[in-house]
């Protein structure tokens, strides 16, 4: 049964059901969401431990196909310092060598603790540590590096005072794969040294990270 207020130039309905159609309804919506969380955390932390490479023409798990338009770059979690290091991701035209980060890719991100949450880059397209970037991408053939301006690494002291820079991968687009891991370089004493590498395959720990050299 429906109600109807009058208050003066306004008018409010009240919508009646029994409390106990009520509790299910809402027993209902939260089934709903928490399934949809839970899928979305499934299907991440699947594509985090798959261990196909970006050159490789299968993916070894059968039930998460990789996307040719679709990628993501998953940094895992360090130390508390070098985790607030931020690196920005250059996409280039293996072709042409022209830098296209801002032409033919749009990206978000979201915290590998809060999987199903997605953000908006404000500006720039960066990473921090515990960060995966969800990235849309036009199909080709790219050069991708990440690196850090020598004046945005937070007063972290490493034997390399200049800028941090990676390796650069190799991605076509026709040969893709789900996920690519970024993380920081280390000297033979396991000291981080002001790096990065970026590859098609997880390092030893996928959620800590040990340093690599």
């Amino acid at each position: 049964m429906n109600v109807k207020w009058n208050f003066g130039k306004f008018s409010f309905f009240r919508w009646n059901l029994p409390h106990r159609n009520i509790l299910v309804l809402l027993i209902i919506l939260g089934l709903a969401s928490s399934t949809l969380t839970a899928q979305s955390v499934t299907d991440i932390q699947n594509a985090l431990v798959s261990p196909a490479a970006p050159d490789s023409t299968q993916n070894t798990n059968k039930n998460l196909k990789p996307n040719p338009w679709s990628l993501m770059i998953y940094r895992p979690e360090n130390t508390e310092k070098m985790n607030d290091v931020r690196c920005w991701i250059k996409f280039e035209d293996a072709e042409t060598g022209e830098d296209v980060t801002y032409k033919k890719l749009k990206a978000d991100y979201a915290w590998i603790s809060t999987p199903g949450w997605r953000h908006k880059y404000q500006k720039t397209y960066y990473l921090s540590g515990g960060m995966v970037m969800h990235i849309n991408l036009k199909p080709g053939k790219y050069k991708i590096s990440v690196y850090t301006p020598k004046e945005k690494n937070n007063m972290f002291k490493t034997e390399n005072e200049g800028d941090w820079t990676s390796n650069v991968l190799y991605y076509d687009t026709e040969h893709p794969t789900n996920v690519i891991w970024v993380v920081p370089t280390a000297n033979e004493n396991g000291f981080y040294n002001g790096g990065w590498v970026i590859k098609g395959k997880s390092p030893d720990y996928y959620k800590f990270a040990k340093p690599v050299s």
